[in-house]
């Protein structure tokens, strides 16, 4: 039988059984590309048949793969992306909503450069691309909402989010699919590194939007926990330094807090933030030492 099929829809999914059907119909809602399209979503939740029974029930066309453990966000993706029949796919949060048909155009852009290795569109909710570690400089995050604000995507300092990205499946095998070692975070940062360094490219569009909640989000210590432990790894694999990012991070913050205090707004989470890159910096200068 002939594969008809053009695009993927990777989800990877964790106890996220509130949040899934919004995102599912979302993307039905906008489909505009019909049965060209195919959605696979990776359960990484063992011991919770919940959501996959009922996707199963709910949505017979829907291809629902089921790990037999959490091996994280890259390990999902990449189960996904073996498993996908499309030429090209979208890795997609399931706390994404879709506002409008994106498919065909997105697909268009790619089918008319052969270079596009991984394509970005517009996030409503978020950023939609961050400063590399190695490119950080105190500052960045006030140039980054400006970046943001005015669509300035540099693709040799930046990486796009990893909530929402279209790739071409060939430039994700050349570039080594995601490093299955980064459990969560960090992901999109070491695979745009690395796609750099393959003829692949990356573009951002920023006439197509999607929803992502990140700015509802609340700080909290264990996702830096987790967040550092990734970037520690990726810092470490690609020689960058990490004492100076972190250091450069705080400040960073502590000009955020600054300006913040002049106009009067609050920053205790700024405070959690830097109390905790300090003791991160303490730490990591401790275990170089050893």
């Amino acid at each position: 039988m002939k594969n008809n099929i053009l695009l993927s829809v990777i989800i990877v999914t964790f106890k996220s059984n509130d949040i899934i059907d919004d995102c599912i119909k979302s993307i039905i809602k906008y489909n505009d590309i019909g049965t060209a399209l195919e959605i696979t979503i990776v359960d990484n939740s063992p011991n919770d048949d919940v959501m996959v029974d009922r996707i199963k029930k709910m949505y017979f066309s829907i291809n629902v793969i089921k790990t037999n453990k959490n091996g994280g966000y890259g390990f999902g993706n990449n189960i996904g992306v073996d498993e996908c029949r499309g030429k090209y796919f979208l890795i997609c949060n399931p706390d994404v909503r879709f506002v409008e048909p994106i498919f065909e155009k997105s697909i268009s852009i790619l089918e008319n450069n052969d270079l596009i290795g991984l394509l970005g569109v517009k996030q409503l909710g978020g950023f939609s691309f961050f400063f590399r570690p190695d490119k950080f400089f105190p500052l960045a995050s006030f140039f980054l909402k400006i970046f943001n604000r005015l669509n300035l995507f540099l693709p040799r300092v930046m990486y796009l989010s990893g909530a929402f990205q279209f790739h071409r499946k060939h430039a994700f095998y050349e570039a080594g699919k995601f490093d299955e070692n980064i459990f969560l975070f960090s992901e999109e940062t070491d695979f745009a590194i690395r796609l750099l360094k393959t003829k692949y490219k990356m573009k951002f569009i920023k006439d197509l939007h999607y929803y992502h909640p990140t700015f509802e989000r609340q700080f909290n210590e264990n996702t830096f926990q987790v967040a550092s432990k990734s970037l520690r790894y990726v810092c470490k694999k690609h020689g960058i330094d990490y004492q100076a990012y972190l250091r450069k991070k705080i400040i960073d913050l502590r000009i955020q807090k600054l300006f913040k205090k002049i106009i009067r707004k609050k920053y205790s989470n700024l405070d959690l933030q830097t109390n905790l890159l300090r003791t991160e910096l303490e730490l990591y200068k401790k275990s170089s030492l050893i």
